[in-house]
């Protein structure tokens, strides 16, 4: 069996258990909605009396955005007292923030805060996925409010505490397979460069090395590895242009050796440059800008 057909059995195999997991009803969450706050001043009580617009999985139109979007959450248990796990991806979110009025007093407010801007130790829940464990008596309704630099892409779900611990189980053991035999590919890249000194696979080693690194980031693996520290959100954003740019260049240099024409090289040219340029701006001056600019690069 040759590398790409290895490589595509492989990506088979992280898919198809994904796609398992992902058709499971998730009935548990009758209604979602948002609303995006433009000037990022409101508070919980001024978010009840908003409007807000119902979506259907996952908000992307908003792109990478500094405002604060709040999401409503209508939750019905299946059973009494059933604890429950509101699951939130992906996993590179800097701040999120759940408000849940108390049953004995409503007009005020209990609030839990998660991300990957916050150590692993000082998360709610000690879990891969970003998340809150909640246990309504009644069909209940949650408030969540969204910082963060990333893409204001978010998709939530809300399962049985045990469903989603298997679920993360699961889906952990098919991501860590695709990283072993991903790095088991780096690995024979370095050997083979050790042998024969090919730039090519070098190249190849270290722009996956990289995808390894930030995959781990934002899968949420890195995060407990160093529990006390918080520094897996600056890691994950500095690593998007730094992969982009070490592929683009791999890419690059592989096509150039294969003979391209002239005008491709140009345009091959460009794909590095772009994320080049967005690593400078996220590293000396803005960093929403930066991220913005890495975005379209990947779809130029």
């Amino acid at each position: 069996m040759n590398l790409f057909r290895f490589l595509s059995l492989i990506l088979a195999l992280t898919i198809l258990p994904n796609s398992l997991i992902a058709a499971q009803p998730r009935a548990l969450l009758i209604e979602k909605g948002y609303y995006i706050d433009v000037d990022n001043e409101l508070a919980i009580d001024d978010v009840l009396t908003k409007e807000f617009k119902s979506f259907e999985g996952i908000l992307s139109a908003r792109g990478y955005t500094k405002k604060h979007i709040w999401i409503k959450l209508n939750v019905q248990p299946r059973e009494i007292d059933e604890e429950l796990f509101i699951k939130i991806s992906p996993n590179n979110r800097n701040y999120i923030t759940l408000y849940q009025q108390q049953s004995d007093e409503l007009s005020k407010w209990i609030t839990k805060r998660t991300g990957n801007s916050i150590a692993w130790n000082d998360r709610p829940t000690h879990t891969k996925d970003l998340g809150f464990t909640v246990q309504p008596t009644r069909p209940t309704i949650y408030y969540l409010k969204l910082e963060t630099l990333g893409s204001a892409s978010i998709d939530i779900t809300v399962l049985n505490l045990k469903d989603a611990r298997q679920e993360e189980l699961v889906k952990s053991i098919w991501q860590m397979l695709y990283i072993v035999c991903l790095a088991v590919v780096i690995s024979w890249a370095i050997h083979e460069y050790i042998l024969h000194r090919e730039r090519l696979k070098l190249l190849f080693a270290i722009s996956h090395s990289f995808y390894i690194i930030l995959a781990l980031a934002i899968t949420g693996l890195l995060a407990p590895i160093w529990p006390d520290k918080n520094f897996t959100a600056d890691a994950t954003f500095l690593l998007i242009p730094v992969t982009t740019f070490s592929i683009f260049f791999f890419h690059k240099e592989l096509l150039k050796e294969r003979g391209i024409p002239s005008w491709s090289s140009v345009l091959t040219l460009i794909s590095v440059v772009i994320p080049a340029l967005a690593l400078f701006l996220m590293v000396l001056f803005e960093g929403q800008t930066g991220l913005q600019l890495n975005s379209f690069g990947v779809l130029f």
